[in-house]
């Protein structure tokens, strides 16, 4: 994610959180500010202190929002638990809790036109950054032609499998690849991503634009892949997950 002058902070409240896969949560939040959003974008979250465990970055970090809901005006994210001071006090906020949160941010942006193939290559909890994107294309009825290629290392660390498995019911050109890279009993693609990878499952390759999200290694792979496909720039939308 791009770092941008951070302007003025709103709260929100803590409502609750929910586990959805190995040592993941997913937290609620209310809020009552009027805010612009689009699908796609993050914000900066900062909380209190409460705990004694060390963190040199302090208790700010963006953050995407993996589901909005501007009437009810409530939002959700979800993190893997790592050991930081700020996944300690996220994780143990307790209902009433407040916290601050910038306006949203973001730079994703799908072609205008209606028809143009879409490929999500998403690397772990980088799903978060992009469910929006397929919720709101379900709330507009959208054309695209969408592949999802998903990479876990197994299906326990795999999070909104069902989720993601019932847009294939509500979009009408979904197609959905999940690779678990270290599960033996898994019975379906289990490789990494490669050239071989992208074009049997991206045929019209010369055509998609791809968002690509995940951790940097996995990221970087990806996009040097799709320079030797001759992907133009302009095709290619990456977001490196860094972990915290």
């Amino acid at each position: 994610m791009t770092q941008k002058l951070i302007y003025k902070s709103n709260t929100a409240t803590f409502l609750s959180k929910k586990q959805i896969g190995f040592q993941t949560w997913e937290y609620t939040f209310s809020f009552t500010d009027e805010i612009s959003w689009k699908p796609g974008d993050y914000t900066y979250i900062t909380l209190k202190k409460r705990v004694s465990t060390p963190d040199s970055r302090g208790l700010r970090r963006h953050i995407s929002i993996a589901f909005m809901d501007l009437s009810k005006k409530k939002f959700r994210i979800a993190v893997r638990l790592r050991d930081s001071a700020f996944k300690h006090e996220l994780h143990g906020l307790q209902k009433g809790d407040t916290i601050e949160y910038t306006a949203p941010y973001g730079e994703l942006i799908l072609p205008t036109q209606k028809n143009v193939p879409l490929a999500f290559i998403i690397g772990g909890i980088g799903i978060t950054a992009v469910l929006s994107v397929f919720e709101e294309s379900i709330t507009k009825g959208s054309k695209h032609p969408i592949t999802l290629i998903y990479f876990n290392k197994s299906q326990k660390s795999t999070v909104y499998k069902d989720l993601l498995e019932s847009y294939k019911t509500k979009l009408s050109n979904f197609h959905l690849i999940f690779s678990m890279t270290q599960e033996a009993n898994w019975k379906g693609e289990n490789r990494k991503v490669s050239e071989d990878f992208i074009v049997e499952y991206i045929p019209n390759f010369l055509k998609t634009h791809f968002y690509i999200v995940g951790p940097e290694r996995m990221c970087q792979a990806v996009e040097d892949e799709l320079y030797d496909l001759n992907i133009a720039d302009e095709q290619i939308w990456r977001e490196d997950f860094t972990g915290y």
